[in-house]
């Protein structure tokens, strides 16, 4: 799978287009990581087009063999710049977008469809165009965003990292001057998954590339545990199971491919 980084312009919207082409394999993985996707698929002339929210469990897509599959990966909540279906109506499941797009699907996939290796300059060019369309400004539900989209270094010392769900939750929407059930309502809608949820996902997600970096497994699995901000091992164990499908110690086996798509460049 090959993946690219979208115009500069785009990166506060867009965390990377990826582009799988003449497929082999009978089903994806797909695995939580609070993004919304706009997928392609292309087989020659013919193409069709749907929009996967957000998952909480591990999840098995069919694919067809010999199309090139070719999508847009959605920064958590940036999705609905660019959709008109909120990513609450997504959450585990797809919906056919061509109808459901802020921008004209169907000419763009048809160019796609017969444009070799353009492919990404062409969805720089539709978002960049839709952003010119109905330039977004910034709100309080991005405040929070930004809060737990930073390095985990430093969310581990957020308003998430400790107490009770409830209390963590207060605490952002106090942040942003939001009520708790305001904030709820904003992030089912614009994520598609709680507050709480988003951040359970990039926490395990985080504890997964630290697995799978440690190579030489000098990273005892409590210390781990412990920098994560996990309550303790079984609580890290818990999620990566509930959410990644595998043990810890399954995370730590070089061929396991807990992300979506290779680094972008």
């Amino acid at each position: 799978m090959l993946a690219r980084l979208p115009d500069p312009r785009l990166r506060r919207f867009v965390s990377h287009y990826w582009l799988s082409r003449d497929n082999s394999a009978p089903t994806f993985s797909v695995l939580p990581d609070g993004c919304v996707d706009l997928v392609l698929a292309l087989h020659g002339s013919d193409w069709q087009a749907l929009l996967y929210g957000t998952t909480t469990a591990p999840m098995s897509v069919p694919l067809a063999p010999g199309h090139d599959y070719l999508g847009i990966c959605f920064h958590p909540g940036q999705a609905r710049h660019f959709v008109t279906v909120p990513a609450g109506a997504l959450t585990n499941t797809a919906l056919p977008a061509a109808a459901l797009t802020r921008f004209p699907l169907p000419p763009l996939a048809e160019q796609i469809a017969h444009s070799g290796n353009a492919v990404f300059r062409m969805l720089d060019d539709a978002l960049l165009c839709q952003l010119a369309r109905d330039c977004p400004s910034l709100s309080r539900l991005d405040g929070v965003l930004f809060q737990l989209s930073q390095p985990w270094e430093k969310n581990v010392h957020s308003a998430l990292a400790g107490g009770p769900p409830q209390q963590q939750v207060a605490r952002l929407s106090a942040d942003a001057g939001l009520s708790a059930r305001q904030l709820q309502r904003l992030f089912r809608e614009a994520v598609g998954v709680s507050p709480k949820t988003l951040h359970s996902i990039q926490r395990v997600r985080w504890t997964a590339a630290q697995l799978v970096a440690d190579t030489a497994h000098c990273i005892s699995l409590a210390a781990l545990a412990f920098s994560a901000g996990y309550s303790d091992q079984s609580h890290m164990t818990r999620d990566c199971v509930r959410l990644l499908g595998a043990t810890p110690a399954a995370l730590r086996q070089p061929d396991v491919a807990f992300v979506q798509a290779a680094d972008a460049r």
